[in-house]
């Protein structure tokens, strides 16, 4: 199969591969670009360890500035693909590795391999750069600006919705139930939230933690001309529709 580059995979490389994918005795496959065609450039097999204790044996195939293709097998026998160029590589190189990769893999079965790795150094292949690799998937994805927006307002109406139950949640409302840390300033107000006040809430988004902005004593009449005009901001007011009667919040 060509890729885009024009340099295919060799029958050679198809025929270990899938003899290795059959077996569990090949632990690394190293593929190079020789004579336009993606061919075999040595193998090495699975240790008596895990993979992260078979990862060193890559640094002695590995050269400082000639890229290469390595098909990894896992320990839960499914394939790492890596893709390493180095930053010292030539720039021709560079750019011919990068454009042969995607067939490579859709040649060899795009579904064998479950994750990969786009190496520019050999630090980057050993145990301790393979760890730091799984903590970044692990890692939460950044949230975008709308979806930080809708978690927001998510908040906003758990924190009015858990406030609607009572006074019995003015006590707990503190917690996690908003799904945000909450500033100390802001749970002491809520703990004390009477008929009669808006208390305005602020969000601080580096912190991820929601702020007391102000509290103020207004009837309901008054809450519209009370709310922040220039900045965004959530509030909550507490009214009693008759004297006795239990506060409603909103």
């Amino acid at each position: 199969m060509s890729a885009s580059s024009g340099i295919g995979v060799s029958p050679e490389l198809s025929s270990t591969f899938a003899s290795a994918v059959n077996s569990q005795s090949t632990r690394f496959i190293k593929v190079k670009i020789q004579n336009e065609s993606l061919v075999p450039d040595g193998t090495i097999p699975t240790g008596s360890g895990g993979f992260a204790d078979d990862l060193p044996q890559l640094q002695e195939i590995l050269e400082d500035n000639v890229p290469a293709y390595i098909l990894a097998r896992t320990d839960n026998s499914g394939w790492l693909f890596i893709s390493y160029v180095p930053d010292t590589a030539k720039v021709r190189d560079k750019m011919v590795y990068a454009s042969s990769r995607g067939a490579l893999t859709k040649a060899l079965g795009d579904q064998r391999f479950k994750d990969n790795i786009f190496a520019t150094s050999k630090d980057d292949l050993t145990p301790e750069g393979y760890q730091a690799h799984q903590r970044h998937l692990a890692a939460p994805k950044p949230l975008t600006a709308r979806e930080r927006e809708l978690e927001e307002i998510r908040a906003a109406e758990r924190a009015s919705s858990a406030a609607y139950e009572g006074s019995g949640v003015r006590q707990s409302i503190v917690g996690s139930r908003a799904g945000m840390k909450w500033s100390d300033e802001l749970g002491d107000a809520l703990r004390n939230f009477q008929p009669g006040q808006l208390v305005i809430i602020s969000i601080d988004p580096t912190k991820e933690e929601l702020l007391l902005k102000e509290t103020k004593e207004v009837s309901l009449d008054d809450v519209p001309g009370a709310l922040p005009s220039s900045e965004p901001a959530y509030a909550l007011y507490s009214w009693a529709e008759e004297e006795g009667a239990s506060p409603h919040i909103g």
